[in-house]
Formats: structure tokens, C-alpha cells, sequence
């Protein structure tokens, strides 16, 4: 994203930075989001040897993020946006939040159910919508209004301006329509192999729910092929305790093989469990997880019964 935006932001209308913004920017709070969920995770099986390394990419990422993208973005809007805030209370030739009624409620000729989530992102939303076209049998859009903007005059003829701020990451409110289509609608049967589309699924092949040493190998199945209606999807994989603290390292599995053959669908992961105390008695996990956190990941039951001392190994030292 950088590299594609480094000459900075200089759009010159505010409604092209709000079309810029809702199209595309979004994804580098995206990014962002994800970053930090990741970083999160990795402190949960810090290694020393990498601390330095993690901190400093964090440091890299907090200054790409904080002041180049919200620095830079943020001046060119408050720039283009000030005179229209200022004049009208709001940025012209956009939707604005105080409209959805009349908008997207009084004109429709069904039922209409509005969920209401406070200060949900846009970005949050998008990925919301993306995961429901995939799960769900349904059409979805997503479009954005303009919250509402409170100004006071004050004495003098300044106006003062009474709202959480005027960043587009506080300004854009995500709106996602969401129509479940029946499978006798015509919208449905028009556009069924669209609408039937899926990620593909990664199962457990290994019959063995039973460990017995600290390094071993599983085999996993492409369950269709990636083609017209099913996605190619990237998938982390790896154990934890029935506490879903993570122990063992995290293969992945990009599942995107086109062949009508079964047998060329598998894939091998070799895992190494870290060096701990196992109990034979206590319940452990294989976790088989969307790497965009798209689906709801797969737990398969394991026992580990391992009959050397822990400090016998040390994988992750």
C-alpha cells in the first residue's frame, strides 16, 4: 500500500478522498487491524532471539501507520473538507446519516430490519460483508453515509465544531444491505454459480488422534477442487491446550489446488510441540484456521502422551 501511495495523498474535492476512501484507502486500516491481532498472538510464543526483531517491525509499521497514512490522508481531508464543514455543517455530494431513513427505509416495498452497531469501522464492515458473500446464500452491498456533524455558533462568528473529530475513520459509516436470497428467486437462479461461491475446506486426513513425540508429521485434504465456485483459501494450522493456549508451531496451508484428482489434493504438515509438561488425561487441540479469520476455525480432539522429561527438547529456544 506504501509503495503505491508514496508520492502522498493530494486529492483536491473532499468527495473524491471520501470515494478514494471507500474504495481503497479503508484497507490500510485493515492492514493495521490485522497487524496488531498478529502481533498480539506472536507474544503468546515469544522467542528471544526475535523480540528485537518483532519491535522493531512493530515501530516500522507504527510509523507507516500513524504518521504517514493518518498523518498525510488526514491533512488532505481536513484541507478540502474544512470550507464545506465550516459553510454547510457537512460535505456536499455525500450521503448523509441523518438521510437513512427517508434513503433506505421509507421507499422499500419489503420488510426491513436495521441492526445498529455503534462505531463499528468501515473497514470492520467491509470484512464483514466480504465473510457474509462467502458463508451466506445472499446478496450484499456495502455503502457508507456521512455521521452527523454538530456545529454551535459561538460569539463572534467562529464555529465550533462538536463531534468525536472529522477523520474519515470517524466520519464514514458503513452501511451493509444484506438480502438472504431463496433458492426460487430470480436473482438466485440468474446468478447461482456466483452466489454458490465458497472458500474450500482443509480436513484433517490422519486417522491418529494420538501423539507420542515431540516432532511428527499430519496429512490434511483439499476437500473440493478451487474452480468456478469454490476459492482458493490460506490456512494456519496448529495446536493448543483446552485453554486455546497456543503450543506447538504454526504451519500453513495454502489450499489452492485445481485437480479434479483427490489424491493430488493433500498436503503434509510437520509440527514440533513446544517444550512443556504434557498430561495424557488433559485435552489438546488441532486448530484448522482461515488465515483472513473468514470462518469459524475447526478444533480436532488430540492426546499427548509423551513419555520423556520436558527438558529433553527445546524447539523454540
Amino acid at each position: 500500500f506504501f509503495k503505491e501511495h508514496s508520492a502522498g495523498f493530494h486529492t483536491a474535492e473532499a468527495k473524491g478522498i471520501w470515494k478514494e476512501y471507500t474504495e481503497s484507502y479503508y484497507q490500510m486500516d485493515t492492514y493495521y487491524r490485522l497487524f496488531h491481532l498478529s502481533f498480539q498472538k506472536s507474544l503468546e510464543t515469544s522467542n528471544i532471539l526475535l523480540d528485537d526483531l518483532f519491535k522493531h517491525v512493530v515501530d516500522k509499521v507504527e510509523g507507516l501507520y500513524t504518521h504517514w497514512f493518518l498523518g498525510e490522508l488526514g491533512n488532505n481531508w481536513s484541507d478540502v473538507c474544512a470550507d464545506e464543514l465550516a459553510a454547510y455543517g457537512k460535505v456536499l455530494e455525500v450521503p448523509q446519516q441523518e438521510e437513512f431513513y427517508c434513503s433506505r427505509i421509507k421507499t422499500s416495498d419489503t420488510r426491513v430490519f436495521v441492526i445498529i452497531s455503534d462505531a463499528m469501522r468501515y473497514e470492520v464492515a467491509a470484512a464483514m460483508a466480504d465473510q457474509l458473500r462467502r458463508e451466506t446464500q445472499s446478496k450484499v452491498s456495502l455503502g457508507s453515509m456521512q455521521s452527523i456533524f454538530i456545529r454551535i455558533k459561538m460569539n463572534g462568528g467562529g464555529m465550533n465544531f462538536v463531534h468525536g473529530g472529522i477523520s474519515l475513520q470517524e466520519m464514514v459509516v458503513p452501511v451493509i444491505e444484506y438480502h438472504y436470497l431463496r433458492n426460487d428467486s430470480m436473482e438466485y437462479k440468474r446468478n447461482k454459480q456466483k452466489y454458490d461461491t465458497k472458500p474450500v475446506t482443509v480436513n484433517l486426513l490422519s486417522a491418529n488422534r494420538k501423539i507420542s513425540n515431540m516432532i511428527f508429521s499430519l496429512n490434511f485434504y483439499q476437500k473440493d477442487a478451487v474452480g468456478a465456485n469454490r476459492e482458493a483459501v490460506t490456512y494456519q494450522v496448529y495446536f493448543t491446550d483446552e485453554n486455546g493456549r497456543q503450543i506447538s508451531d504454526v504451519q500453513k496451508i495454502i489450499a489452492d489446488k485445481t485437480s479434479d484428482n483427490g489424491a493430488e489434493r493433500t498436503f503434509r504438515c510437520q509440527f514440533n510441540l513446544k517444550s512443556l509438561k504434557y498430561s495424557n488425561t488433559a485435552a489438546y487441540y488441532l486448530v484448522i484456521a482461515d488465515e483472513q479469520g473468514l470462518q469459524m476455525p475447526q478444533r480436532e480432539p488430540f492426546q499427548i502422551d509423551i513419555a520423556f522429561a520436558v527438558d529433553e527438547f527445546d524447539f523454540f529456544s
